[in-house]
Parts: C-alpha cells; structure tokens; sequence
C-alpha cells in the first residue's frame, strides 16, 4: 500500500433525483419503471407531441430514497443535491421545466 487513503465521497445533504440523457423515454422508448417504483409520485409524465412521454421529477415531493436509481434500465437516473438541481433550473415544483 501506498498510504494514500482513499475517501469516500460525503453524503447527499439533500438528495433528489435527477434523470439523465440515457433515459430511454428521451430515446423514444416507452419505459416507465421509475415512475412505477416511485411511491412518492416524485416522477410524472408528460406527452410529448410524436413521441413517447417523458418522465420529470417533482421535487416538491422527491426524497431522495433512490427506488428510481436501482430499477432503471440504462441508469439514467442519479441523486443530486436539491438546491444544486434548482439552481441548474432542470425541473421546478410540479416538475414544470424552468
């Protein structure tokens, strides 16, 4: 060994979830298993004109619990911090796009 100690990352202060571009609804692909996991109904979907409807995070009601991180496909979905996700403006309240 070197000595160097590795360092686990600090925990989430605040998490919530976040869904990425591997998403397949983003690939036009039906799948709704995290909103199907999701007890909270932290995630909604929503018509998209032509296409397959997408999924988008309530944050008002997201805890964080990562039930939609284990059941996801492709693992598009990771736990951010929640003041980081609002200030990046990636979903609001009601999972309304800001």
């Amino acid at each position: 060994m070197s000595g160097a100690e590795v360092s686990e990352p600090a925990p989430l202060v605040d998490p919530v979830a976040r869904i990425g571009d591997a998403c397949l609804a983003r690939r036009n692909v039906e799948c709704r298993v995290c909103g199907e996991a999701c007890e909270w109904s932290a995630i909604r979907f929503r018509p998209r004109p032509g296409g397959v409807v997408q999924p988008e995070v309530v944050l008002e009601n997201c805890t964080g619990c990562a039930d939609c991180v284990v059941v996801c496909p492709t693992q598009a979905i990771e736990c951010t911090e929640r003041a980081a996700q609002q200030a990046a403006g990636d979903v609001g309240q009601e999972g309304e796009k800001t």
